[in-house]
């Protein structure tokens, strides 16, 4: 996996080091079977090295996969899986990153039905910034959808005049959101 990647995620693993997050988990969504690089695994991938280049060690990260096919029909019955998971680490982990803002916000449901205060017991980052995350007040990585498909668009004309792309991936710039499901570890 390119650097790019790893740097990308960094920012989203210093912040709840920063805030005295010890342990982390990583909430995955489905991914696909493709012959192509999916964004939910390079983003997963780098979360996990970026983690470890931030000193998080062995039993300090768990990645929960997600459990949309697993045969569960029932939302809430898929979340309230991950919850379990993530009460039932080894280290319950006390910064939670979910892979996308429309898993966060019901995750953050869960939790608070389950008993979990958000950001009190766990704090929780989203990715992509999308209306829910400002509805929910969601603390994300906002991402500019116009932007990458602007690039996306760039490309696909490209290779069907027949051009050789000279990038035929691109990263592209990301930015945290601080909002309401974060917060600093507290000292007890």
């Amino acid at each position: 996996m390119p650097s790019t990647e790893i740097a990308e995620m960094s920012g989203v693993v210093r912040f709840p080091r920063s805030q005295g997050h010890t342990t982390l988990a990583y909430v995955s969504q489905s991914v696909n079977a493709s012959p192509f690089i999916c964004s939910e695994s390079v983003r997963e991938q780098g979360f996990v090295r970026a983690a470890e280049e931030c000193g998080y060690g062995d039993g300090d990260v768990t990645v929960i996969p997600s459990l949309r096919n697993a045969g569960e029909q029932v939302e809430q019955d898929m979340y309230s899986g991950i919850v379990a998971q993530l009460l039932s680490a080894v280290r319950t982990p006390t910064g939670i990153c979910v892979s996308c803002d429309a898993a966060a916000v019901p995750l953050i449901k869960e939790m608070r039905r389950m008993g979990w205060r958000v950001p009190q017991d766990a704090s929780v980052i989203g990715f992509d910034d999308d209306i829910s995350a400002a509805v929910a007040d969601l603390t994300t990585v906002h991402q500019n959808p116009v932007q990458i498909g602007r690039e996306a668009a760039h490309k696909a004309l490209a290779l069907m005049n027949g051009q050789t792309l000279d990038e035929p991936f691109t990263t592209m710039p990301t930015s945290l959101v601080l909002r309401s499901t974060t917060e600093r570890v507290a000292v007890h």
